[in-house]
C-alpha cells in the first residue's frame, strides 16, 4: 500500500542537527552514521588544507553525530531541541573521527607500531620461535 516501507518524518522541536547531517528526523542509526561518515570525510581538515571553514564544518558534523547517535541525547534533543541537552562537554572532533574511522594524521604512529610489531616478530623467529606474521621482513 501507500507509504509502506517508508516511515513518516517525525515532528521534532529542532531539526538543525538533522539538517547538518542531511538526514530526515526518522533516520535510522545506520543512516545517521553513514551520513556522518560521508560528510565528515569530505570536509575533514586533513582533506582540505587551507580551507579555514573545514574545521568548523567538521566540528558541527561531529556535534550533530554525537547527539543523534546517542538514543538518550537524541530523545532529549527531539523533545526540547538543544536546550533539552543542558550543558554538554565539548570534545575534539578530529580525535573523535580518528577513533571511529582513522586518519592520516595518526598514520606516522600506526606505521611505527606496524614496523615495531614486524621487528618483534622477526626477533622471535630468530630466537627459534615460529611466527608466520613476518611477511616481507
Amino acid at each position: 500500500g501507500e507509504g509502506e516501507g517508508k516511515k513518516e518524518a517525525r515532528t521534532v522541536a529542532d531539526r538543525a542537527l538533522y539538517d547538518t547531517l542531511g538526514v530526515e528526523t526518522n533516520a535510522t542509526p545506520a543512516q545517521i552514521k553513514k551520513a556522518y561518515f560521508l560528510k565528515a570525510r569530505a570536509c575533514h581538515p586533513d582533506k582540505n588544507p587551507g580551507d579555514e571553514t573545514a574545521k568548523e564544518k567538521f566540528q558541527k558534523l561531529a556535534e550533530a553525530y554525537e547527539v543523534l547517535s546517542d538514543p538518550e541525547k537524541r530523545r532529549q534533543y527531539d523533545a526540547k531541541g538543544l536546550d533539552g541537552l543542558g550543558e554538554r562537554k565539548r570534545f575534539d572532533s578530529v580525535a573523535f573521527f580518528a577513533v571511529l574511522f582513522g586518519s592520516e594524521r595518526f598514520s606516522k604512529y600506526t606505521g611505527t607500531l606496524q614496523l615495531a610489531r614486524k621487528a618483534d616478530a622477526f626477533v622471535r623467529q630468530l630466537e627459534g620461535g615460529e611466527d608466520a606474521d613476518v611477511v616481507g621482513v
